[in-house]
């Protein structure tokens, strides 16, 4: 069991790593006196559409569903304009607290979705 919650623990931080860089690329995108960048995704539809992975698998990706290969990793990071250095960068400034507040809202989400059924 403490193995299987190390591995969600891990799971969530780096969902919640791409999640910050997704986030981080609308803030460019959508800031009023920002140029157009066209080439920077920042949405779960047109990085499936760069990168030919399902949505699905991109949003179970985020919600931290599913374990992705580094390839996907790749792909994604390629396509949202960030290298790995980038993406070891805003994973490793991921705090206890955001990951703790981000698994938390993860599990409330599950809750709603199961109670809603």
């Amino acid at each position: 069991m403490v193995e299987e919650e190390g591995q969600y623990t891990i799971k969530c931080r780096y969902a919640l790593a791409l999640k910050k860089l997704i986030f981080k690329n609308k803030d460019v995108n959508r800031a009023p006196d920002s140029p157009s960048f066209p080439g920077i995704d920042d949405s779960y539809s047109k990085i499936s559409s760069s990168t030919g992975i399902r949505k699905a698998t991109i949003s179970d990706i985020i919600t931290a569903k599913s374990e992705m290969k580094t390839y996907t990793l790749y792909r994604i990071l390629n396509t949202l304009g960030y290298s790995f250095k980038q993406f070891g960068e805003t994973f490793d400034s991921i705090t206890e607290q955001e990951l703790n507040k981000y698994i938390k809202a993860l599990a409330k989400t599950k809750d709603t979705k199961t109670k809603n059924k």
